[in-house]
């Protein structure tokens, strides 16, 4: 027995002696085709080490080792073949229809073949057991990423060349599967026993185990899809200011959002495929650095321009409101979200989706505020006629856009609730209020800088327009409703406002009326009559008709220039005007006509009650 074992013992020496010679081509060849072989190989060869480290014979120890450090390369190498080939960026085109897809995105795990990903398992397993699997780790994240990345930015590329209109991803229809089914499906990976059938973009993105592929319905619901099919247009001559003045840059950041969970989504799942539980949290984290990383920087870069552009309140507001349909596009994902952090472990630091609506929650908050100053400091002149001024105009259109957004702001407010400076901006009753007021204040300045002070009906001409116009735009909306929950004598104090600005406008016919006035005295004090008229009586009568017809000329001259732009403030200011002069005229007319002062009626005669009548229905008219 003893010369038995001694020969055992021998044998098992001499092998290890030959173990080098015998696995030097092998080792040195790769895996090749024969991965299972290859570690077994391997194995052998550690044991060998482990032997003559310690049986202290370093020469053979030193040997063995350099051989194996070539074999341990030899599967790194091999690992990132395999990484290599799901690390081809996604072609723009290919990307935009993942996104779009309405087809049923379904899986079946026990028909599914992916050899090469087995390959990676086995490889990952066995450095994990040796103890090196950071490597492959880093590796495996960076290469997913790069690819992740690159994507993302083809996409973008694309997107500034073409213009495309959105029909979004949906997913809110994700369902979760148990640990324990991903756990087994990896476990057949290590049998081998996986067959490959993946065709066209599957090759390269697997399809998600986190979509129930019995439900035959599922679609991407992300966000509501839009009735426009997509379309491109060619929009390479365009300008960056005409670029980031429409929607059509936060539209594209939109579809990069799509893309990003799109791609996460088939990360994840490959890190079920492809590594332990354990790991997947990691590696998942690592593995979305640089595609987050890249939409931070284009959100940074989008909310820039947009905060540089230079009329938010008016040619740049539908981007300012795209800025607002992104934070939608956040609150819409929540609970695609939510479930997609639960299912990879994802701790708070790690949720991804609220580091980046930040980004816009701050650009829409600095926007807010910057068009405020926008409205304060408008310095464009009072354009020709007093007619509604383009900043009311800009002002009221600004506001109902931003009603449509009420929900978004809401969710900004209470999302940074502790921010108290910013609170009048995020809640609407109050930021509507400051807009209003400081829009008011706006127009006093216009009037006291570019009106003369002597030009009394010309400032209450543009004081009726524009205060009409806001009263009228404000109570044809619920925006005058919010309003009045922060200031409620909003409304009373603009009717009050024009009231006087009527009273003003109406000082225009003081000249006349003391024209008219000043003769009726001259009559009571001196008591004129038809048949005694003295020179003195005549030339007074004859000056007085000449200044009543240059008062009615100037009156008509002036309110022919005038623009009312509302057809009732117009009728009003016509009304009173009747009634503030008609009927003194008529007994001016009345009375001083029957005295025979003249002797040329054309000259002095030149208008009667009708006429004046109709002079003051025509003004206003153009």
């Amino acid at each position: 027995m003893n010369g038995k074992s001694n020969n055992s013992f021998t044998a098992s020496v001499f092998c290890y002696y030959k173990i080098y010679n015998d696995l030097h081509l092998i080792i040195n060849s790769g895996p090749n085709d024969d991965l299972v072989g290859y570690i077994v190989k391997l194995d052998r060869l550690n044991d060998a080490i482990i032997y003559f480290k310690r049986t202290a014979v370093i020469d053979e120890q030193k040997r063995l080792t350099q051989l194996y450090d070539v074999g341990r390369q030899k599967l790194i190498e091999a690992s990132d073949e395999v990484i290599m080939r799901h690390t081809n960026p996604i072609l723009p085109n290919e990307l935009l229809e993942l996104c779009r897809s309405t087809s049923s995105l379904s899986i079946d795990t026990d028909s599914m073949q992916v050899p090469d990903l087995g390959s990676f398992r086995i490889i990952f397993d066995w450095f994990n057991e040796h103890g090196f699997q950071q490597g492959l780790i880093n590796s495996y994240a960076s290469k997913r990423g790069t690819l992740s990345r690159n994507s993302l930015k083809s996409l973008a590329e694309h997107l500034q060349r073409n213009c495309a209109r959105r029909a979004s991803v949906s997913m809110t229809c994700i369902r979760s599967h148990t640990s324990s089914r991903r756990a087994s499906y990896c476990s057949e990976l290590l049998r081998g026993k996986i067959k490959t059938k993946i065709d066209g973009i599957g090759r390269r993105l697997t399809l998600s185990p986190l979509l129930d592929g019995r439900r035959p319905s599922l679609k991407n619901t992300l966000l509501p899809p839009e009735m426009d099919t997509y379309n491109d247009h060619n929009v390479d001559n365009l300008s960056s200011s005409v670029r980031f003045s429409s929607d059509r840059e936060t539209n594209n950041y939109k579809f990069l959002l799509d893309a990003f969970v799109v791609l996460l989504l088939h990360d994840s799942d490959l890190l079920f495929y492809t590594f332990s539980n354990e790991f997947n949290s990691l590696i998942f984290i690592k593995s979305i650095e640089l595609p987050l990383a890249y939409m931070h920087d284009e959100a940074q870069q989008l909310c820039k321009a947009i905060e540089r552009l230079p009329s938010k309140i008016d040619s740049g507001k539908v981007a300012f409101f795209g800025l607002l349909s992104i934070i939608r596009w956040f609150h819409k994902s929540k609970p695609v979200f939510t479930k997609f952090y639960d299912e990879n472990d994802l701790a708070p630091e790690h949720q991804f989706g609220s580091a980046l609506s930040a980004v816009f929650e701050h650009s829409i908050i600095e926007c807010l505020r910057m068009i405020l100053e926008e409205v304060r400091n408008d310095s464009s002149d009072i354009n020709q006629g007093s007619h509604i001024h383009p900043l009311a105009l800009h002002v009221l259109s600004f506001m109902e856009g931003l009603l449509d957004y009420e929900d978004v702001i809401t969710i900004i407010g209470s999302s940074r609730i502790e921010e108290k400076q910013n609170q009048c901006l995020l809640n609407l009753k109050n930021y509507f209020t400051d807009l209003i007021q400081t829009l008011r204040a706006n127009i006093t300045t216009k009037i006291q800088t570019f009106i003369p002070r002597n030009e009394g009906p010309i400032r209450a001409i543009f004081i009726l327009n524009n205060v009409n116009y806001l009263l009228k735009r404000l109570q044809s909306s619920s925006l005058l409703t919010m309003i009045n929950k922060t200031e409620p004598s909003l409304e009373s104090q603009l009717e009050e406002t024009m009231r006087k600005a009527v009273k003003a406008y109406l000082k225009c016919y003081t000249p006349f009326i003391i024209a008219m006035r000043e003769m009726l005295n001259y009559d009571n004090m001196n008591h004129l009559s038809g048949s005694q008229l003295s020179e003195s009586d005549r030339n007074q009568l004859k000056t007085s008709f000449s200044t009543v017809n240059t008062t009615i000329d100037t009156l008509r001259q002036q309110n022919q220039e005038y623009i009312i732009d509302d057809i009732q403030i117009r009728d009003h200011l016509r009304s009173e005007s009747k009634k503030l002069v008609l009927d003194m005229f008529k007994t001016y007319y009345t009375k001083f006509t029957q005295n025979n002062f003249f002797s040329k009626s054309e000259k002095y005669l030149r208008y009667n009650p009708l006429t004046l009548e109709s002079v003051i229905d025509g003004f206003f008219e153009h």
